[in-house]
């Protein structure tokens, strides 16, 4: 796990992306989640689940209205290793669900390394 600074009240733990992120999710403790591929999954398909879940994630944004309650990027360092970015704002109750289903969605389809970040209780 990497160092971070991170803000009072918040943690971080590394690990397979699992049934814990969509509890995280519907309890509105998830703020940040970092996606990547794991040592050994295949850097192509996991560039291909991006691109097909990033539209997604855009209209999911779009659809939440002012707020602003989803922001994502995505970051490579200088191997080229890609991270796919997920910052959670104010996500509407009636919305928490579908962003739950959809990234357990995606963790089904190949196995991605999670890095969370969420408030402490």
């Amino acid at each position: 796990m990497r160092a971070v600074n991170l803000p009072r009240g918040t943690k971080e733990r590394t690990h397979m992306i699992d049934s814990t992120i969509p509890g995280e999710i519907l309890n509105g403790k998830l703020i940040e989640i970092d996606v990547s591929p794991t040592p050994n999954s295949s850097r192509p398909l996991f560039e291909a689940q991006l691109r097909e879940v990033e539209p997604w994630l855009r209209q999911f944004k779009k659809n939440c209205g002012a707020q602003g309650c989803l922001y994502f990027s995505e970051h490579s360092n200088s191997e080229g290793h890609i991270t796919l970015r997920v910052t959670i704002g104010i996500i509407p109750d009636n919305r928490r669900k579908e962003l739950a289903q959809k990234l357990q969605t995606l963790a089904d389809n190949a196995p991605f390394e999670i890095k969370l970040r969420t408030q402490n209780p």
